[in-house]
């Protein structure tokens, strides 16, 4: 197991890295940190909001960006969890339903772009 602190870009790349080192491959990402943090319009900020998209969103960029290369050369692929709030909404979590939306969003982009690869 490697643990890291996500909501630094550094660390994501460090944890590739350990990761490749470890292991000597890639086969998947799976991105599935996150915490639904009540962050809403009414009783949130936007510096809270800004806060919570740093904390849910990010860092499924940063770790599937740093990835990206190993996940090329083993035909591996990236799983997002997203959240049915994403969907549905749920009141009062404006953050993390904005977050889990675009990580639904970027799963699609992805698999666009990634298509010349072969991987699914």
């Amino acid at each position: 197991m490697i643990a890291t602190d996500l909501s630094d870009a550094a660390n994501c790349s460090r944890t590739v890295d350990e990761a490749l080192e470890k292991f000597g491959r890639l086969d998947a990402l799976v991105n599935n940190a996150g915490v639904n943090d009540k962050i809403g319009l009414e009783h949130g900020t936007p510096q809270d909001y800004e806060a919570s998209l740093r904390r849910n969103l990010f860092h499924y960029f940063n770790m599937a960006h740093y990835s990206l290369p190993g996940l090329k050369k083993s035909q591996g692929c990236i799983v997002n969890v997203a959240s049915k709030v994403a969907v549905t909404g749920q009141g009062g979590t404006s953050g993390y339903a904005s977050a889990k939306g675009a990580i639904l969003a970027l799963t699609r982009e992805w698999a666009v772009e990634l298509l010349p690869y072969g991987s699914a």
